[in-house]
């Protein structure tokens, strides 16, 4: 696995076929294999073997991970979203102040819907350009929110596209009646809103 050859991608696949993950340095191979230059069998590695491992690689993920790091680094978390959804958070709230576009998207991905990170997905929904802000109004979807409610409500009226995009065709029947609910309590008593 840790050499280019032909035949390391069909050895992966027939050892997670088999269930034979407790080869000797297979484990640290496959978490070295996220870095790996062909992305097909990088993700690979994330997407598929890693978490066959479960709770026995969290540890080499959280060691080997880069919060200002590349998409090594967003293979790793995406991975741990799969086996430890709390460690990913944690890992994903340091790497949400990265530069790496796909790292942060993968971090906004991560805290999606989490009322705990609230403030600070709102503050990625201000601060971000681009796909990010429409990946940060995302990941703000279904947080049942007075304030997410309302700076939504606010980008909509102040035209931001990411916004709309983000929460077009999305909401679900509950969350579109705490919106609607909302808002008819903020303009109780307000005409003109």
């Amino acid at each position: 696995i840790q050499r280019k050859s032909k035949g390391r991608f069909e050895a992966l696949k027939q050892a997670l076929s088999d269930k034979d993950m407790e080869q000797p340095g297979l484990m640290e191979a496959v978490v070295g294999a996220v870095a790996d230059g062909s992305p097909e069998f990088a993700d690979f590695a994330a997407d598929k073997v890693l978490p066959a491992y479960g709770s026995k690689v969290v540890s080499h993920l959280v060691a080997s991970f880069n919060p200002y790091g590349k998409m090594p680094d967003v293979r790793r978390l995406r991975a741990l979203k799969h086996i430890d959804r709390n460690e990913a958070m944690r890992l994903a709230r340091q790497a949400i102040h990265g530069r790496h576009k796909n790292l942060v998207s993968e971090a906004l991905s991560t805290l999606a819907g989490s009322l705990t990170d609230e403030s600070l997905l709102l503050q990625q929904a201000l601060i971000r350009k681009g796909s990010l802000r429409r990946d940060a109004y995302c990941a703000l979807r279904g947080i049942q929110s007075t304030v997410v409610v309302e700076t939504v409500c606010k980008a909509f009226q102040a035209g931001v596209l990411e916004a709309s995009d983000a929460m077009h065709g999305t909401l679900d029947a509950p969350y579109t009646k705490f919106i609607v609910d909302t808002l008819q309590g903020l303009t109780r008593g307000h005409p003109d809103l």
